[in-house]
């Protein structure tokens, strides 16, 4: 088996270069001649046109090598061949560029290792000890019965690249790194490394190398004059000594002496020089070590002593503050200067500050309306620039804020503080982007005269900048904002102001008279003779002020005063968090505020979601102000009393903490929402806001005060309407009592108000806690009766609790009122529902619950709970997402985690034992024929307890409503009936009309006792039917639908009377109810 090593392909590539080395295919049969190899030649000899590896049969190197003249690059070819698979034994190392014949001599080498463990390539370099890989193939690309590969590398501008390919031409590899060439390489060097049964395995053809010799010529970078009798020049790279002070001189004036560096030359004479004159100097030819040569040449030099810039005729034009990532120019901080006079400027007794530091600047001159770059010593990225010159020391822009200032003697010529705020446009903040000067003319402008470059590399280092505009102004004159208090205003500007401004312009009040006024940089403010009152306007009236650039500002304001919101007088009444898929309002979040108060508030100060509203913003009393997240406004913005784009708008649909607060940092309202305090079973979904019920109440944050938007669009902003609580129409109540580690805790069917408890007599009561607006947490002695008074939320009335923990039933009255026993969702466990129907509180401690007659009694708790008369309890496993699968879960109900046996699909039985007596206290046997006859699929469908006063009954048992999303835990259950009556029906309001103006724009159709398939139509006097609501579908006992006056295809019906025939399948006459249409 004879494997074929890769035929490699190595370029290394300078700017300017010539050809030299060596080529051998070996036709010539030796190798001691065209080239002459030297090295180890008894381990080699020519085979068929091929160099062999013919070594003893030993474990060992050979090595066969060429000089080599190649300066810093290279061009190699070359076919290799194994007759085996190589190994970390048996491979072949070639050093391309290497400064010995040697390998255990080299200091500096750049080599291929062909072949290892891995049967890969890797070219690498060797610097003093260190290895380091540049570029390595993928590993096993060696490892075939045949194998011919090429290689490909090339050096160009301090890229170094390799692709490999096979003897198909497809690419293997294709990788870049940057790399540049740091020593002097003279030799070309073959190290084969074989074992005793390798040793004539080796074999090597069409070797060729390519020496790329730079020959750049060195010239002079540049040359000032330092002093009047002194020149120094400044060479691109260093120069042989071979010249004669003769060989320069200015105006046929050779100096008196000279002296040489590595890459300058300063030159001297005895006389000077005209100060502020410009003169010719000639200059020789130069020779690098190289044997490269430049023709001789002159330049002018500007003589220059004793010139005092006045301020800004030397001015900071461009800074690039943060050059990485790079947009196309070198990743170099820089700081431009520009001439704007019309002399030279010589850098003689100049400083630059950044910040506090001092960096000292080289000796330089700058022509009249010219550019001078400075950058850190050391970088060399930036000298192809002509007017580039390294400051003495190294410095480093800050990227949020800084100071750059020009200093001659002690006087300031320009300063430049920049800060993140001037950074213009935002998309360019990430870096790579430089801070130019619009307009050097308006140094006064301060920020407003500085934006990002427009250039499509970055910055214009060097030149005139991309966003030059010598006639700009500034922007557009205006005012910022206004901030009024009872007895001043201040106004802020966006340009400077000064005594002057006064002086060309006017500023006065309609309805006041101004006391003083004091100028504060971009602000001014006046002090009035008398104080407004809340809530009164007057007009600011500005005439005839000028920025420094001369330009006006004319304009007339109204403004208001009243006082920053007390805790109280600024809510939240509505919340867009979970905005799609829309109904009909955009697709937008908002907040939407109100002022419940008696007075107008203004909202300057006000903090909201983490910002602040920095402008005036009158709210009058039970107006609304409505915050939304879209930066256009939304289609509906008429829709809005009032709106404005509030960007910190982010409202997670998991829920979230939303505080107010105002200007002095207390806090005006705090609320904590989720989805579980949605109404309806489609707001969960998206689309649908929450709104606040009443704003008076005493607790606003409570969940029982909030619900879903009835309004058609899926939110009312800007429309705040106080609702009626319907299904809570019950006084405050006790639910249960539950025992803690540190005492008692209440739990109530409604919010209290944790900040007004009275206890009555001695008690050794504390509240310690609120857990939420429905719980009371009390410290102290468990067996200590209570006797203390609550207070509603909604209306402040107060609810007395005299609880004797003595006084407990042992199970009387709990039974069991819904179960769900057959769910196929594993987000939405099965649960059953406990009611306590009778006239004490029970503690669940003392109850066991038995399934399918098993015989094993589990308690339902083990610590006490006492559930209060009238009150429900859960057992469940449900997540946090349990309002997504039962919408109409009352969250007051006490939930219970499931620990017990899964319940039967198709049949089974629950039982209540009291463990005090061991007296059955309730029992269900249940099975899937005791659900609604109507429904085909009963999964996923709860039963109910019709009427809870009938014991153990089988027909007192039916099937959840569908509008329920058919289950109702922890509330009135959706086919509950006292007594049945037939079907009652309700229409709210008798009259509508469907325009839109969210005024009566649909109505409600109510249904009571409809436990039965309803249909619900919609006919004109005519007796044709417009529209369906419903058809044959199980509403439950208490049920509303509703009809927005549109027909079956969405349009609106004419105006006229209406008529509502309602149908159940148990009966053969319908009912009939009318509506009106404007």
């Amino acid at each position: 088996m004879k494997n074929y090593l890769p035929l490699i392909f190595l370029s290394l590539f300078s700017l300017s270069t010539v050809n030299a080395q060596f080529y051998d295919d070996f036709s010539d049969g030796n190798f001691t001649s065209n080239p002459s190899w030297a090295g180890e030649n008894t381990k080699f000899n020519v085979q068929n046109g091929r160099l062999y590896l013919n070594a003893p049969a030993e474990r060992s190197t050979a090595n066969l090598y060429l000089s080599s003249s190649v300066s810093d690059s290279l061009l190699f070819h070359g076919v290799f061949g194994f007759d085996f698979n190589p190994s970390s034994s048996n491979n072949c190392t070639v050093h391309l560029l290497a400064d010995h014949h040697k390998p255990e001599s080299m200091i500096n080498t750049l080599y291929m290792e062909i072949g290892s463990s891995a049967d890969d390539i890797k070219l690498k370099t060797k610097s003093n000890e260190e290895h380091l890989t540049l570029l390595q193939s993928k590993a096993d690309i060696l490892d075939s019965s045949v194998v011919h590969i090429s290689i490909d590398i090339s050096l160009v501008g301090g890229l170094l690249s390799m692709t490999i390919r096979n003897a198909l031409n497809e690419v293997l590899m294709d990788d870049t790194i940057d790399f540049n060439l740091d020593f002097q390489p003279w030799f070309f060097v073959l190290e084969p490394n074989y074992t005793s049964t390798r040793s004539d395995k080796f074999w090597f053809d069409n070797l060729s190398l390519s020496g790329l010799r730079e020959q750049i010529a060195p010239k002079v970078d540049s040359a000032i004059a330092r002093g009047l009798n002194s020149i120094a020049l400044f060479l691109s790279e260093e120069v042989s000594h071979d010249y004669d002070k003769s060989e320069f001189n200015v105006e046929g004036r050779v100096p008196d002496s000279i002296v040489g560096e590595a890459d300058s030359i300063l030159l001297f004479w005895t006389a000077s020089f005209a100060n502020n004159s410009t003169q010719l100097l000639s200059y020789p030819s130069f020779s690098d070590k190289l044997g490269n040569s430049s023709l001789s040449s002159s330049l002018p030099i500007h003589f220059l002593v004793g010139f005092s810039p006045k301020p800004l005729e030397l001015i900071i034009s461009e800074l690039m503050i943060d050059p990485s990532p790079s947009v196309g120019l070198p990743e170099t901080e820089y700081i431009e200067l520009f001439n704007t006079s019309n002399q030279y400027i010589s850098s003689d007794s100049f400083t630059l500050y950044l910040n506090e530091k001092v960096i000292p600047l080289p000796h330089f001159l700058i022509a009249p309306e010219t550019y001078l770059l400075l950058i850190p010593p050391g970088e060399t990225t930036l000298d192809s620039i002509s007017n580039a010159v390294r400051t003495n020391s190294t410095f480093q822009l800050p990227n949020q804020s800084a100071v750059v200032s020009i200093i001659h003697h002690q006087d300031m010529v320009d300063s430049l503080a920049y800060n993140a705020n001037w950074f213009l446009p935002v998309e360019k903040n990430n870096g790579g982007w430089s801070l130019e000067i619009i307009n050097p003319g308006g140094k006064c402008l301060g920020s407003n005269n500085y934006r990002f470059s427009e250039s499509e590399v970055g910055g214009t280092p060097g030149m005139e900048n991309s966003i030059f505009e010598p006639n700009f102004m500034g922007p557009k004159n205006r005012v910022e904002k206004v901030v009024v208090t009872s007895n001043s205003i201040r106004i802020h500007l966006n340009f400077e102001v000064d005594s002057t401004t006064l002086s060309t312009g006017t500023i006065n009040l309609l309805n006041r008279q101004v006391k003083e006024v004091t100028i504060l940089s971009k602000s001014i403010e006046l002090q009035m003779q008398k104080a407004y009152s809340a809530g009164e306007q007057d007009q600011i009236i500005i005439a005839g002020f000028e920025n420094c650039m001369g330009q006006k500002l004319d304009t007339t304001m109204s403004i208001f005063w009243a006082p920053s919101p007390s805790s109280g007088e600024i809510i939240i009444s509505e919340i867009m968090f979970d905005p799609s898929p829309n109904i009909y309002l955009e697709e937008t979040e908002y907040l939407e505020l109100l002022n419940p108060s008696l007075f107008p508030i203004n909202l300057y100060g006000t903090a909201i979601l983490g910002d602040t509203i920095w402008e005036n913003l009158l709210l009058e009393p039970g107006s609304t102000l409505v915050l939304h997240s879209n930066q256009n406004p939304p289609p509906l913005e008429g829709l809005f009393a009032r709106a404005m784009n509030w960007s910190p708008i982010l409202l997670t649909n998991s829920g979230k903490e939303i505080y107010i607060s105002n200007n002095i940092g207390d806090t005006l309202f705090a609320l904590s929402y989720s989805p579980s305090m949605h109404s309806t079973v489609d707001a969960v979904e998206g689309g649908v806001s929450l709104e606040l019920r009443q704003s008076q109440l005493v607790c606003l944050q409570a969940e029982s005060n909030w619900m879903s938007s009835a309004n058609y669009r899926g939110g009312s902003p800007g429309e705040f309407r106080e609702q009626l609580i319907k299904e809570n129409k019950k006084d405050l109540a006790l639910k249960f009592i539950e025992r803690t580690e540190e005492g008692i805790q209440l739990h109530f069917s409604k919010a209290i108000n944790p900040n007004k408890v009275i206890f009555h007599e001695e008690q050794p009561w504390l509240v310690i806690n609120s857990l939420s607006p429905e719980n009371l947490q009390l410290a102290g002695n468990v067996e200590t009766n209570i006797n203390i008074t609550v207070f509603s939320c909604e209306d402040d009335k107060p609810l007395h609790i005299y609880k004797v923990i003595e006084n407990i039933s042992d199970g009387e009255g709990l039974i069991i009122n819904e179960v769900l026993f057959n769910s196929t969702k594993d987000e939405c466990p099965e649960y059953i529902e406990l009611y306590n129907n009778g006239n004490l509180s029970v503690d669940l401690s003392g109850i066991a619950i038995e399934f399918n007659g098993s015989g094993k009694f589990l308690p339902l708790s083990e610590q006490s709970i006492y559930l209060e008369p009238d009150s429900f309890f859960i057992i469940s496993n449900w997540g946090k997402d349990y309002a997504s699968c039962f919408p109409n879960y009352n969250p007051l109900a006490f939930l219970m985690p499931w620990n017990h046996p899964q319940l039967n699909n198709s049949e089974g039985s629950i039982s209540l034992y009291s463990l005090t007596n061991n007296e059955l206290i309730d029992r269900l046997e249940y099975n899937a024929d005791m659900h609604f006859s109507g429904l085909s699929d009963v999964s996923n469908v709860a039963l109910e307890r019709i009427n809870p006063n009938i014991a153990q009954n089988p027909n007192n048992w039916t099937s959840a409503g569908s509008l329920n999303n058919f289950g109702t835990p922890g509330r009135l259950n959706s086919q509950y009936l006292a007594e049945s009556s037939g079907i009652q029906v309700k229409i709210t309001p008798e009259v509508i009309s469907p325009n839109g103006d969210g005024m009566d724009d649909i109505v409600a159709i109510e249904l009571e006792n409809g436990s039965d398939l309803v249909s619900i139509e919609i006919y004109n006097a005519q007796g044709i039917r417009k529209t369906q609501l419903t058809n044959n579908r199980l509403l439950g006992s208490k049920a509303v639908l509703y009809w927005d006056g549109t027909d079956d295809n969405g349009v609106r019906v004419n105006s006229g009377i209406y008529l509502v025939a309602i149908r159940s399948a148990g009966s053969q006459k319908s009912q009939f109810a009318s509506i009106t249409v404007h």
